[in-house]
């Protein structure tokens, strides 16, 4: 068992004390060396298929477009409630003008 892993510094600061068995025979070399590639190509898999997987995310507009469009009906909506509260206003005072004017 080896009592300090660093890239053969011992003392470094980057070191961490663990311990790693070492094989006995060498077909536990082999499965060990075996098992080192099998992680190795899991793991590059899995970044190819997570940058795949953000580049079809930055890729795809379709949630661009419907944000444009929840924008715009916004601001018509806006417009409109600009508008009405104007016009409410004028048709609120006509009427009241109106009222004056009659006889009861």
């Amino acid at each position: 068992m080896s009592p300090l892993a660093c890239g053969g510094q011992a003392g470094g600061s980057v070191c961490a004390a663990v311990t790693v068995p070492r094989p006995k025979r060498a077909a536990d070399m082999v499965r060990l060396e075996l098992g080192k590639v099998a992680a190795l190509k899991w793991s590059a898999n899995r970044l190819e298929h997570d940058m795949q997987l953000a580049e079809r995310f930055f890729a795809d507009e379709q949630g661009a477009t419907a944000i444009e469009y929840g924008l715009i009906a916004a601001l018509v909506c806006i417009a409109i409630i600009g508008a009405m509260t104007s016009l409410g206003s004028n048709l609120g005072n006509t009427w009241n003008k109106v009222g004056e004017k009659m006889p009861l």
